[in-house]
């Protein structure tokens, strides 16, 4: 009897024990799953906030490739923010404290931010970083922590954004110099935006620099190289390294001129552009001679970069006027343009076609550009705003932005 008793009373306890077994180990539980659904639902909202700030970083590099107010890149920046959903709604950016403008040093890999200033100029990358918390009451509202003490969670991420590339390039700038530059202070203009592209190349760019129009007379015996001379009288042709070409007559005429060579000291070709001038070696224009220059400069001293691949050979063509001298190969003064274009292509020269004021012949150097893989502008007379951005961004690269963090 008494066994039976004792017997009956272990089993109460046990059945006691593992009742309070179970419902500690319930608890247990229900933590980790409270653990496991909220941490993975923190998760997907980090990824969204991430996607959110990297779509906006991108658009905001984008503006800032060529833009002169602030303005135009907080608002792209927060119109991209916006369309994207993050924890159920758009994500809102503070214009002041999340879009931060700044100097990304590709050596270091690190971003300095830079204070507003009106020469937006200075930022080559922008960061933006997207907050969730409870001051902009955008929170994240967890679903089983609140029964252990927790209600939701503050989030934070950033993404930068640079503008324009990280390969060196060699550029050769081709500028116009007949006469009709003096027209609206159009040379002034080019000069001061063919400067504002020297400030943005890279420290292992290397630059140089060729100029065109249809100078006067020279001696035909005398040999100076790089410069394109067409003989006076029935046979034309041009002699060797663009030296004199020996006709009838003697005497020859250059049509582009090279003003300095490839190097990766800027200081030879911001020198000579602050020399040159409207018609300084004549008034008329051609086109093709100033492409000749500067495709055999690229010719005679291309280079490899680290990983043996060539560096990218860029030529900045611009034009006011329309082509009235032909440079030989071409039968006339437009075709020189298309020949130089399609050897251009063939020797992988980008060329990036301006075409300045309402005298300007567009479709010859959209040509150029189309066939090359380059950018083509025209900008207005007047619109010398336009014609520093466009050669600012030709400067900087025009590569897509890319997230560098």
């Amino acid at each position: 009897m008494f066994s039976q008793i004792r017997q009956h009373c272990l089993h109460t306890q046990r059945r006691g024990a593992i009742a309070l077994m179970a419902a500690v180990f319930l608890v247990m539980i229900f933590a980790f799953t409270a653990f496991t659904v909220d941490l993975g639902y923190l998760s997907i909202v980090d990824q969204e906030l991430q996607a959110a700030v990297d779509s906006s970083a991108l658009a905001a590099a984008y503006e800032l490739k060529s833009a002169t107010s602030t303005d135009v890149v907080r608002d792209a920046a927060e119109e991209l923010a916006g369309l994207n959903s993050v924890n159920g709604q758009s994500l809102a950016l503070d214009r002041d404290s999340d879009i931060e403008f700044g100097f990304w040093d590709e050596t270091t890999g690190a971003f300095q931010a830079i204070p507003v200033v009106n020469d937006i100029s200075l930022a080559n990358a922008v960061r933006i970083t997207g907050r969730l918390n409870r001051d902009r009451n955008s929170q994240v509202n967890l679903f089983f922590a609140p029964v252990l003490g927790r209600n939701n969670a503050e989030m934070e991420s950033s993404a930068i954004a640079v503008i324009g590339r990280d390969d060196e390039r060699d550029v050769m700038l081709v500028i116009d110099c007949s006469g009709s530059m003096a027209d609206y202070n159009r040379m002034v203009y080019t000069l001061a935006a063919a400067n504002v592209l020297v400030e943005e190349l890279g420290d292992n760019d290397r630059l140089g620099l060729a100029v065109y129009s249809y100078p006067a007379l020279v001696d035909g015996t005398e040999s100076n190289n790089n410069n394109t001379r067409i003989t006076r009288g029935s046979n034309r042709g041009r002699g060797n390294n663009g030296g004199s070409g020996g006709g009838a007559g003697g005497d020859t005429r250059l049509t582009g001129r090279l003003e300095s060579h490839l190097a990766l000291n800027f200081r030879p070709v911001t020198a000579r552009l602050g020399q040159l001038a409207p018609g300084m070696y004549a008034s008329r224009t051609c086109i093709g001679g100033g492409m000749r220059i500067a495709i055999e400069e690229f010719l005679a001293f291309p280079r490899d970069n680290v990983y043996g691949k060539k560096v990218q050979q860029v030529m900045v063509l611009m034009t006011d006027g329309l082509a009235n001298e032909t440079e030989p190969p071409g039968t006339n003064p437009v075709d020189s343009i298309y020949y130089y274009a399609n050897l251009a292509k063939q020797n992988d020269i980008i060329i990036h076609g301006i075409t300045l004021g309402r005298g300007a012949d567009k479709p010859p150097i959209q040509y150029c550009a189309d066939q090359t893989g380059g950018e083509y502008h025209h900008v207005d007379d007047g619109d010398f705003e336009g014609l520093f951005d466009v050669y600012r961004g030709i400067g900087r690269g025009n590569d897509q932005p890319r997230l560098v963090r």
